[in-house]
């Protein structure tokens, strides 16, 4: 009968527990993972020295401000990172208000259009049904007036402030107010074809 931990040589009682191969538990699991880690070869990193656009050496050469190239995100220097940033949408040419990499907030409520569907949005309550198909529809066959804005701006509000504030993370309260609409008008579409 094995009475201690062959590694620790702590005796096994109600505190130290024999466990496996003649081990107490924390000293089987480090050797398991000393095991492991020795089995599996490290990957090694292949990080590229130069830039994917201009083809410096990182904090060698030196770039288009007179200054050393530094490593900024998806390859590039920084330099090349601030002139891929642009304030037009390159899926739909929208303005985005700010500079920055990506797509606008409308594309990417297209984008998101399926994981949405799946019941990431609120439940439309009974008594907004009428009102959200009747604001769609007015929208979709180009009868909409000067009110119709404000309504789309209160039933969102109604529906999503419940607990689903700025929906999938979105700032649409950045950009004009015509494209606030949309976003809305798009928002409310999905919510109305999930209920």
């Amino acid at each position: 009968m094995i009475l201690a931990c062959v590694k620790c040589e702590r005796v096994f009682n109600d505190e130290v527990k024999f466990h496996c191969r003649e081990m107490c538990q924390s000293c089987y699991a480090s050797n398991w993972y000393a095991i492991r880690k020795k089995s599996i070869p490290k990957e090694e990193k292949n990080v590229a020295r130069n830039c994917v656009e201009c083809n410096l050496e990182f904090n060698v050469d030196i770039d288009i401000r007179g200054k050393i190239a530094r490593r900024s995100s998806k390859g590039c220097c920084v330099s090349c990172y601030n002139k891929k940033r642009d304030t037009i949408c390159p899926k739909c040419g929208a303005d985005k208000l700010k500079r920055s990499q990506g797509i606008c907030s409308n594309c990417r409520i297209d984008k998101k259009t399926k994981s949405l569907k799946e019941g990431k949005t609120p439940p439309l309550p009974k008594e907004y049904v009428n009102d959200v198909r009747s604001v769609l529809l007015r929208y979709k066959w180009g009868f909409q007036t000067q009110v119709d804005p404000l309504i789309v701006t209160d039933l969102y509000i109604n529906i999503y402030d419940s607990g689903y504030k700025n929906a999938l993370g979105l700032g649409i309260d950045q950009y004009e107010e015509t494209t606030q609409v949309i976003s809305m008008l798009r928002l409310l579409k999905i919510c109305y074809d999930n209920r």
